[in-house]
């Protein structure tokens, strides 16, 4: 095998003839990030996220909640893998999920942004419990820094002209009360 397995650039023969247990010794270290350790109990990026909507799912959580689910996790997390080459956990690091953190800021405004990156911790949060990954990623990626406006109540003018309308021809509306709505003949 010639060529770089993680962060290291290795030159070293497998001893085997049979080119695909070659490639899976090297598929093994992959999945590892290691050399000359396999663990076969790693499953590569989709089977992981199969298996943390089956979770999910198992949990009872609402059909919505696994739609996000589905939508973030199975849908963009996986197309940003395929395209820049990642097949398996350990190769998702802090820039990767940084990277990706950043599609979602141009994607979606600040708030959705914040909670698409929800899912996404929960997923690594999910390998990272199960032993799949050594450290979990997503736990020091730093949400998109959301300012909200305070909603206000609306003042008397504008509740006078949402409530015109509805009160019926010839009665007096009283729209001083918080609490309700009185008609007065």
């Amino acid at each position: 095998m010639q060529g770089p397995l993680g962060k290291e650039y290795v030159r070293q023969s497998l001893n085997l003839t049979v080119w695909g247990a070659a490639q899976e010794k090297v598929r093994g270290w992959e999945a590892s990030g290691q050399i000359g350790v396999v663990h076969q109990n790693a499953p590569s990026i989709r089977e992981a996220v199969e298996k943390h909507i089956a979770d999910a799912d198992a949990r009872n959580l609402k059909p919505e909640s696994i739609k996000k689910i589905r939508d973030i996790v199975e849908r963009r997390l996986l197309d940003f893998c395929a395209k820049q080459g990642y097949r398996f956990l350990r190769q998702l690091n802090v820039d990767a999920v940084r990277e990706f953190r950043n599609g979602l800021v141009k994607s979606y405004s600040p708030n959705s942004a914040r909670k698409r990156l929800e899912y996404v911790r929960a997923f690594f949060r999910f390998c990272h419990q199960s032993g799949w990954i050594a450290a979990n990623p997503a736990a020091v990626i730093k949400p998109p820094r959301a300012d909200q406006s305070p909603t206000l109540p609306f003042d008397k003018d504008e509740m006078r002209a949402i409530l015109l309308p509805l009160t019926p021809s010839g009665h007096k509306a009283s729209f001083e009360r918080p609490i309700g709505f009185v008609f007065a003949p």
